[in-house]
């Protein structure tokens, strides 16, 4: 810890030192780290307090750093995968909404003194376009409304449960957000059973680490019924939140009494189906994106083109 408070982060060094002064005193690494549990989640500090009962603390320590790599690993690929559909939904965006608020208003211009009848879809556009630029400043104000009270609705509870239901059972998303869970879970008991934190304790901390409110509630019900003696697949498939297969695979974990390893079995599969599923639905995305934003200019650059012709009377 000495050494480590010289060479961490600025930012950090103050957070080692209080480590440092605590252990010094006396107390344990994992109740001086679960003082910080704004740096130190409770998974870290379960599993480093069951390497310390255990005295497999620098085991457990390197089971933690490679759950953090693998976990770092699959965000870092994620986010990698839908950096460049991001740019081209923020790009074809801006670009519309340059069109409508600066662009197709100079055209309108040159029919404003027009008594002659416009196409009906440039009419449209103009419209359109004239709205945009007028109360345009409106819908972003509803918009940004709708997000906060969004916000403020889903820390209801019982709305965030809907909510987190819901989005299991998108169509497409649905099933990607499935192995992804999968995969979270699956990883997350097997690094802390590796750690030698006891399984019902490990259930409980992984309850409180995950993000979805419907997975954190079956994996609450895994737990009611592991106190009662019973396995984990029961209560996970009449949950529906994971894959069968992973099911299939905890299942055969616990029959063969290395749970742990399967468990790190199916982290590890669903990592590598997450990156899959990602790279064919951005690999859809693109050419739909850049097809669709492709039509909406090619449209609105016709519709003037036949405007002007039209005023002019020139044949095309």
């Amino acid at each position: 810890l000495s050494i480590l408070a010289n060479l961490a982060e600025k930012d950090f060094q103050q957070v080692v030192r209080l480590l440092l002064e605590g252990v010094r005193a006396g107390k344990s690494l994992a109740a001086c780290m679960a003082e910080h549990p704004e740096v130190f989640p409770k998974l870290y500090v379960n599993m480093v307090r069951a390497g310390e009962s255990g005295g497999i603390l620098e085991g457990v320590l390197r089971h933690l750093v490679e759950y953090l790599e693998r976990s770092l690993q699959l965000k870092e690929d994620i986010q990698s995968a839908l950096t460049y559909p991001v740019l081209l939904v923020t790009a074809s965006g801006l670009s519309l909404t340059i069109l409508f608020i600066y662009v197709i208003p100079k055209f309108s211009l040159i029919f404003k003194d027009v008594n002659q009848a416009l196409p009906w879809m440039a009419k449209i556009l103009i419209d359109f376009s004239y709205g945009l630029s007028r109360y345009g400043w409106i819908a972003l104000l509803l918009l940004i409304g709708g997000f906060f009270g969004g916000a403020f609705y889903l820390r209801n509870p019982e709305a965030r449960l809907q909510w987190d239901r819901w989005r299991l059972n998108l169509w497409v998303l649905g099933d990607l957000l499935r192995k992804l869970e999968a995969a979270r879970f699956a990883r997350t008991l097997a690094a802390l059973l590796k750690g030698g934190v006891p399984l019902l304790e490990a259930l409980g901390t992984v309850q409180g680490v995950v993000g979805n409110r419907q997975v954190a509630r079956a994996i609450g019900q895994v737990q009611s019924r592991v106190r009662e003696g019973k396995g984990m697949v029961g209560p996970l498939a009449e949950s529906g939140v994971f894959p069968d297969l992973a099911l299939q695979m905890i299942a055969v974990g616990e029959e063969t009494g290395r749970l742990e390893g399967m468990l790190a079995n199916v982290a590890d599969y669903y990592d590598q189906e997450v990156k899959r599923a990602t790279k064919r639905l951005t690999s859809l995305l693109e050419p739909v994106l850049i097809l669709g934003m492709g039509l909406v200019i090619g449209v609105v650059v016709i519709s003037m083109l036949t405007a002007i012709f039209s005023i002019n009377d020139l044949p095309f």
